[in-house]
């Protein structure tokens, strides 16, 4: 059975431009055994499609099902309940999923069903799932499966075809199978030149007067294939944390065809010198967060690489004092040494003497390790106003930030 397209006045739908979209029913497939239509489009004069959508239900402008197409302006919509009537509209999609207005509604009503005639079933053939191949591929093989005549006791020729929406992406396929197998096999090539989407029918046909036919559809996708030349992150960079004056290392490992240029950037603006696979900071200060990315380019193409660096201030350890008073002489005085606390991690040691004795300072950031003691861990000031002290109840704070440090007071009485 086939229906002519009915007149319809057009809805209009945008992307970037007032377009215009025909949709309109062509024929009716297979109303005996699987309700299914052929629906056909003007093509979309706007540069930015790259597919379109098939909406259809049984309520006009309310439309219960979507089928996306691809790039085609064919489509065979099937599995539609008998005497009912159908809408349909489409729409075009671009590269970014950006979905434009409704086409104008195009309505079909399917046939009553026919009643199977008695020892005659319809054939059967298992579903085929969706393929997406690269451009230029090869010869491709599909495996049919699940093809019987319908019944166990019908003993049919079997026929199985198929269609392509789009034989310029894909021709039709060939068909390998040899009556009353179950399984066969689809073979095709790509299109070497072209990208897209086709979809294919395929029938089983037990040669039957009626009931006779079983169609199943499925979409294959020809897409470019990668080009391996151009460089790619052999391990894609790492988001690092670092504490102010730690030197960060970034290495972007690549694949592809050498030589490789390289560009870094900080915050995307071109760090100079820095064109090597790694890029050191040396002492990171705080200001120095941000995002760090690289180009790598060669003759092929180039891919950009994105990291993440926050760089935190150091946390302050509390100083440490001890006070070592060796016997120098028997008959020394020596002084007292007094811990004070002071804020932000520093230290002060107060030191009481007696009158008329002068004193003699050193100092050790390594107790453990050597007993080196030298009066130049000191500040000089606070030396010269040691050994000149001479009063018999003085303090002298010294402040060290973040040292670990041992004093010895040596007495000359």
């Amino acid at each position: 059975m086939s229906c002519n397209a009915n007149n319809f006045r057009a809805r209009p739908f945008t992307f970037s431009s007032l377009l215009w979209l025909w949709l309109a029913v062509v024929s009716q497939l297979s109303a005996a055994a699987t309700q299914s239509v052929s629906l056909k489009w003007n093509p979309s004069a706007d540069t930015n499609v790259a597919g379109y959508r098939i909406y259809y239900g049984t309520t006009s402008f309310n439309y219960k099902n979507v089928v996306t197409v691809g790039n085609v302006t064919n489509a065979v919509i099937s599995g539609l309940a008998d005497e009912t009537t159908f809408f349909f509209a489409a729409t075009t999609t671009d590269a970014a999923g950006n979905e434009s207005d409704f086409s104008n509604e195009a309505t079909f009503t399917t046939a009553a069903a026919v009643a199977p005639v008695m020892g005659n079933q319809p054939p059967t053939l298992n579903d085929l799932a969706a393929l997406t191949v690269y451009q230029n591929a090869g010869f491709q093989t599909i495996p049919l499966s699940g093809i019987t005549s319908g019944s166990a006791s019908e003993k049919q020729l079997l026929k199985v075809t198929a269609t392509s929406s789009n034989p310029n992406l894909i021709a039709n396929p060939t068909v390998n199978y040899t009556s009353p197998n179950t399984n066969g096999a689809l073979v095709f090539k790509p299109s070497t030149t072209l990208t897209g989407t086709s979809i294919i029918n395929v029938t089983v046909n037990d040669c039957g007067k009626t009931n006779n036919l079983t169609i199943k559809h499925f979409s294959i996708t020809v897409i470019a294939p990668p080009n391996l030349l151009i460089p790619r992150f052999a391990t894609p960079l790492t988001n690092t944390t670092a504490v102010v004056g730690q030197m960060v290392t970034f290495n972007a490992a690549v694949t592809g065809k050498a030589p490789f240029k390289f560009q870094w950037k900080f915050n995307g603006l071109n760090l100079s010198g820095a064109t090597g696979a790694t890029l050191t900071l040396k002492t990171v200060k705080t200001n120095q967060s941000g995002a760090y990315s690289v180009l790598v380019s060669n003759s092929a193409g180039s891919t950009n690489g994105i990291v993440q660096l926050s760089v935190k201030a150091a946390t302050a350890s509390k100083a440490k004092a001890q006070a070592v008073v060796p016997t120098i002489n028997p008959l020394a005085t020596a002084a007292t040494l007094t811990s004070v606390k002071q804020a932000n991690g520093q230290l002060a040691i107060a030191v009481s003497g007696i009158a008329g004795c002068k004193y003699v300072v050193q100092a050790s950031s390594d107790l453990e390790n050597g007993r080196t003691y030298k009066p130049t861990l000191l500040p000089s000031s606070f030396l010269s106003r040691m050994q000149a002290a001479s009063n018999n109840a003085f303090t002298a704070p010294i402040i060290y930030h973040r040292k670990q440090f041992s004093l010895i007071w040596h007495s000359r009485c």
